[in-house]
């Protein structure tokens, strides 16, 4: 005979374990996650950071641009792509593997990081385009993850067999639209403290906090060149999301832009910068930009490393709060 005693929590536990597994089952890959600040990642499975044994593989990084032809033809984006894919497969626990011949690129598993409205009309991606964003309100950042399809997805699937891997990390470089921020105890239109210099800011990845000299417009935004990336478990499906920033455009009047007739921001000059002397001065040893995003990237979505604090920088332009993980 069961005691009463006993049965009762163990039913209350089974009754919660479903409720968790139907809630996360119906959340699936339905909307993007509205975040007000980095770290930019986001959970689709419970449970969803490896074990400390699991194998992990990671595909080369792609460029994931409309006209990713052109930006790899007159930029230096494909020495940005192959530096990070070395460093990447060179991680703690992850193994570099080939992308499947015949996979297609716009078929592959893809996180979509950016402002709502940085996107042309009829170029917003159909897994975010046709979502509710819970909060679309100037400040809110988006993430989505897309579990990718057809014959790609099979051959990703094969190859985590062949390769017996219980995860494949798939990274990719976009280019992202954020909005600038403020602090919100000291300035702003909707606070009593005057503004100052150092009071605007662009909170771009784990720890990255740009502070800006002088902003004419608190709502404009600013092109981010972010290094995303999606975790697949064995079964195809998008477990974790991120992304974090590898640079940015800058901010203000810049007249040598203006005469930029391409379907990119990034130009030839920004990638440059990036490669050469963009490194991350408020970090030991100084490590190019690059190179510390994908630390970041490969630590949060691995879990080989322990998650670094939250960044206390919050957005002020976010309509209401909403959960960032």
């Amino acid at each position: 005979m069961i005691s009463v005693r006993r049965f009762v929590p163990s039913c209350l536990l089974a009754v919660a374990a479903l409720l968790i597994v139907g809630r996360t089952s119906a959340q699936g890959l339905r909307g993007p996650t509205a975040v007000t600040h980095s770290p930019y990642y986001h959970a689709y499975q419970p449970k969803a950071i490896p074990g400390a044994n699991a194998r992990i593989g990671v595909l080369p990084v792609r460029l994931q641009h409309p006209a990713a032809a052109r930006i790899l033809a007159q930029t230096r984006a494909p020495e940005l792509l192959d530096s990070l894919t070395r460093y990447l497969s060179r991680q703690p626990g992850l193994l570099p593997v080939a992308l499947p011949a015949g996979a297609k690129s716009n078929s592959l598993p893809e996180v979509y990081f950016g402002s709502p409205d940085q996107e042309l009309p009829g170029t917003l991606p159909g897994y975010v385009l046709n979502l509710q964003n819970p909060n679309p309100g100037k400040g809110v950042v988006q993430l989505a993850g897309w579990n990718g399809q057809g014959k790609t997805r099979q051959l990703l699937l094969e190859l985590m067999v062949t390769q017996k891997l219980d995860y494949l990390l798939v990274p990719l470089v976009r280019e992202s639209q954020l909005y600038f921020s403020m602090k919100t105890a000291s300035a702003g239109p909707f606070s009593t403290g005057g503004a100052t210099a150092t009071d605007y800011y662009l909170d771009s990845g784990s720890g990255h906090v740009q502070h800006l000299t002088r902003l004419e417009n608190l709502n404009a935004t600013t092109t981010v060149l972010a290094l995303a990336g999606a975790l697949i478990n064995a079964k195809g499906e998008v477990v974790l999301i991120g992304a974090e920033g590898l640079g940015d455009t800058g901010s203000g009047l810049q007249p040598a832009r203006l005469g930029n007739n391409e379907a990119y921001e990034f130009t030839a000059a920004d990638y440059n910068k990036l490669l050469a002397p963009a490194r991350r001065a408020d970090l030991p040893g100084n490590p190019p930009a690059w190179q510390e995003a994908a630390n970041q990237l490969t630590q949060r979505l691995t879990g080989r490393q322990p998650y670094a604090e939250a960044s206390p920088y919050l957005f002020l332009l976010v309509d209401s709060p909403v959960q960032q993980h």
